[in-house]
């Protein structure tokens, strides 16, 4: 998430462009939709954790080669990370039920771990998810967070366990083969690099090592129907996957037993109208009544793909 600037951000950079991550980089590609974002004038709450969608992205194009969905250009790195480490973290209520979202889709990789192992979340936001391991017995629990508002709504026993920065390149050869799973969930989408970071995953996985992540599925109806309404295409977003292309890409990376699922979600019928894209008369009527807070599980659009080290 990211801090809550209404202001011109003079932190804002040049732009870059991005390049397919399977395909040559002459690959042409094909624009989806143009950039909606002013991005002379974004701030923290651009890439808030949760916020309302606001209809602001890229260029998004779409890979004639492979398939794969990504921005094109981007602002530069350094302007992303700043405003990553003032972002505001929103989650609220939603955090144990997101616990129990990512625990039942990650079953697969978390059945065959002792509770010994080590275990990190890169984009731990306040560690909800760390919390929820470490309650069911798995205390080698660790994460990376850059925002430090995230971090301070860490539980006390969590918190120690954050890394309070982005994840860089660096730590990977500072923490080779230490763990038995690295989780993700809604951080690749966001990686400049992600090519890098998954092969940096594997250099910090134990042999036999999992990854796990949850991230948006452009081939779900949702996004489809929506299309650029869709939460999918964010300002936030750098490369965006369906099921087909993330298997491609961990499989050209060299992971073994790779399987992607679409995955259902547990929200509270009010968050679902504060995020979807409908009239704000909707979203008022949705959130204002008592029935507002009925939980409801379904499908949004997500979801979630395990692979191991060789």
């Amino acid at each position: 998430g990211i801090a809550t600037r209404g202001a011109r951000n003079d932190k804002t950079g040049s732009m870059h462009p991005t390049v397919c991550l399977m395909c040559p980089a002459d690959t042409p590609a094909t624009e989806i939709f143009p950039q909606s974002a002013d991005v002379e004038h974004l701030g923290g709450g651009d890439f808030a954790a949760r916020k309302t969608h606001q209809r602001r992205h890229y260029r998004i194009v779409k890979c004639d080669g492979c398939g794969l969905v990504r921005s094109n250009p981007i602002l530069d790195e350094t302007t992303i990370g700043h405003l990553y480490e003032e972002s505001a973290f929103s989650y609220g209520d939603i955090s144990s039920l997101l616990a129990k979202t990512y625990l039942r889709a990650g079953r697969r990789a978390l059945d065959t771990l002792p509770k010994e192992a080590a275990i990190l979340d890169i984009g731990c936001g306040n560690g909800f998810l760390l919390k929820a391991l470490y309650d069911q017995g798995w205390r080698n629990v660790y994460g990376f967070e850059p925002s430090s508002d995230a971090i301070r709504q860490a539980p006390p026993e969590i918190q120690p366990r954050i890394i309070p920065k982005m994840f860089t390149h660096a730590e990977a050869a500072e923490h080779a083969g230490q763990f038995d799973l690295i989780g993700f969930f809604h951080v690749l989408d966001h990686i400049i690099q992600p090519d890098q970071f998954l092969n940096d995953c594997l250099t910090m996985l134990k042999p036999g090592g999992f990854i796990y992540g949850v991230t948006h599925n452009l081939g779900s109806p949702v996004h489809k129907i929506f299309g650029e309404r869709s939460v999918a295409y964010d300002v936030q977003h750098i490369y965006l996957y369906s099921q087909d292309t993330i298997q491609k890409l961990l499989h050209q990376l060299g992971y073994t037993d790779i399987t992607t699922t679409p995955i259902a979600n547990t929200f509270p019928l009010g968050y679902l109208a504060h995020m979807a894209p409908l009239p704000k008369f909707a979203k008022r009527l949705l959130q204002a009544n008592p029935w507002g807070r009925w939980n409801l599980t379904l499908g949004v659009g997500n979801m979630a793909f395990i692979a191991r080290k060789g």
